[in-house]
């Protein structure tokens, strides 16, 4: 019998708790600029005189749009068979978005060279950012010690606890329109969870291509709470920073 003993350490689910958890808060994940921080990177996507196109504008649209978490609903769960042959080449059959991610990704964790893995795909009912890392495959190379094909599948709630949702992103920003509802500026941030995803480049640069104004400064964080890490639903990053944008622009229009 095995007795564990677990230490509960603090944490910061929400995204403000994690930027202003305190110095010596061991939920501290990362360091900028040789400091203890949340912020696991940040980026500026600017065009224009922004200052220029406030003095421009008539009118100040300032809004604040937050998304939370959820999970891409596929109908598919992980699943996977795994077949080793004489030859000792390892056949992989899953439901995924990628033909080589899988093959990678299972070689590195199983230290199975890759010339020696072949993976098909027999098809992917539903994935939106979800199926884009392997959970099962490497496990299921189990078939390698006893020579008998290996099938795993995931349950609904298996799939739930344990798979990546899409990220909770937080918009803050202004819109500057002139009085006939063009808008010739606009500043924003926005804070994506968590870090690992490397988000932070995505939404501004989203929202930055599909709406040019004349005037704009982007800026983005990847925030780390103490949560599982992200996913993006289709591309992430860019389906949620335009909506905010999309919100305000009709705001000016209207």
């Amino acid at each position: 019998m095995i007795e564990v003993t677990y230490e509960v350490l603090p944490w910061s689910v929400e995204i403000d708790d994690a930027i202003q958890a305190r110095r010596a808060d061991p939920a501290r994940l990362h360091e900028v600029e040789g400091k203890p921080s949340n912020i696991g990177g940040r980026i500026e996507v600017k065009k224009g005189d922004i200052a220029q196109g406030f003095r421009a504008a008539e009118i100040v649209i300032e809004r604040s749009f937050a998304t939370r978490p959820v999970h891409q609903g596929y109908i598919e769960p992980h699943a996977c068979l795994i077949s080793v042959g004489a030859d000792n080449k390892t056949t992989i059959w899953s439901s995924s978005q990628g033909q080589f991610m899988v093959r990678a990704m299972t070689a590195y964790l199983t230290g199975i060279p890759q010339s020696d893995i072949r993976r098909h795909s027999g098809g992917n009912r539903g994935g939106f950012g979800g199926k884009t890392i392997v959970y099962l495959e490497p496990l299921a190379t189990c078939s390698r010690k006893n020579r008998t094909p290996v099938k795993m599948v995931m349950t609904r709630e298996e799939v739930m606890r344990a798979d990546r949702a899409d990220f909770g992103l937080e918009e803050h920003g202004q819109d500057r329109p002139t009085r006939d509802g063009k808008i010739v500026a606009a500043q924003a941030r926005s804070i994506c969870r968590p870090a690992r995803c490397r988000l932070a480049d995505r939404a501004p640069s989203a929202a930055a291509f599909a709406l040019r104004y004349p005037h704009r400064a982007f800026g983005g964080f990847d925030v780390s709470p103490t949560a599982l890490e992200g996913r993006g639903l289709s591309r992430a990053g860019a389906p949620t920073a335009p909506m905010r944008w999309s919100a305000a622009r009709r705001l000016a229009e209207g």
